[in-house]
């Protein structure tokens, strides 16, 4: 049963760390379209959503390895 314990803390984690990783390229991407100009009537709101998920990804990522390095030797 410890065994399971583990390794679902693994799983936290490295969802977490791919959820991260997804919310990363959404932002990459809304940067990318920012840049070449595929929406200019919404210059903010893409440079808005593309702050906004690289900030949420770098939360994401970090509570992953904070799980990963802090919480699950803890438990």
């Amino acid at each position: 049963m410890n065994n399971v314990k583990e390794i679902m803390n693994g799983v936290i984690s490295a969802i977490l760390i791919a959820t991260g990783y997804i919310v990363l390229w959404c932002g990459i991407g809304c940067q990318i379209g920012y840049r070449m100009g595929n929406a200019a009537d919404d210059a903010d709101m893409m440079m808005n959503c593309s702050m906004g998920c690289l900030i949420f990804s770098v939360i994401l990522m970090g509570s992953g390895i904070a799980w990963y390095y802090i919480v699950k030797p803890k438990s």
